[in-house]
């Protein structure tokens, strides 16, 4: 995030294959730099959905996060291939109006 490694403590799971209004998800959680939980999750909905598309949805958890960020982006935007879910320079934001961008590749 904003140019930020961080280090993935688990994968909680990748389904490529559509499940009811879902057609595909991945999810990642571990730690930043300075030690807060951080979660990633991304979901791509049926075009039927209220909000098509892919979503992230990035939250961290710590006495000085950012709290919740997310961004919804049109179907295909995050790249799906060989088991590998993946993105670049996605813009999330809150409802403050606070920004990030994320980058990421989650291997299933």
């Amino acid at each position: 995030m904003d140019g930020e490694a961080l280090e993935v403590t688990s994968a909680g799971g990748c389904h490529l294959n559509q499940q009811g209004q879902m057609m595909a998800a991945a999810k990642i959680t571990g730690r930043n730099a300075a030690g807060e939980d951080v979660m990633l999750d991304f979901t791509r909905y049926r075009d039927d959905y209220p909000t098509p598309g892919d979503s992230i949805q990035f939250t961290i958890q710590g006495p000085d996060s950012v709290g919740w960020l997310m961004g919804t982006f049109d179907e295909g935007t995050v790249s799906m291939s060989d088991d590998v879910v993946a993105a670049n320079d996605l813009e999330v934001s809150d409802s403050a109006g606070r920004i990030a961008v994320v980058s990421f590749e989650i291997a299933c």
